[in-house]
């Protein structure tokens, strides 16, 4: 995912899923910063991203994406 507008459409994702129009996202931020970042919504989060960028992670992959860095 390094297309320019990447981090605008994935925080669109991020405050749909986590129904938050605030959330502004940073490399920096991680799954500990987001107080409903819970097990439920990081599979919302996993699909929604796949869903909106037209790939799927594999399992191994989605095992790190605790943050936004690992995401991107």
């Amino acid at each position: 995912m390094n297309e320019p507008n990447t981090i605008i459409k994935l925080e669109e994702v991020f405050q749909a899923t986590f129904n938050d129009q605030s959330l502004k996202l940073t490399t920096e931020l991680k799954s500990s910063d987001i107080s409903s970042w819970d097990s439920l919504n990081q599979v919302l989060l996993i699909v929604e991203i796949e869903n909106k960028f037209g790939f799927k992670f594999n399992s191994n992959e989605i095992e790190t994406l605790t943050n936004v860095k690992g995401i991107l």
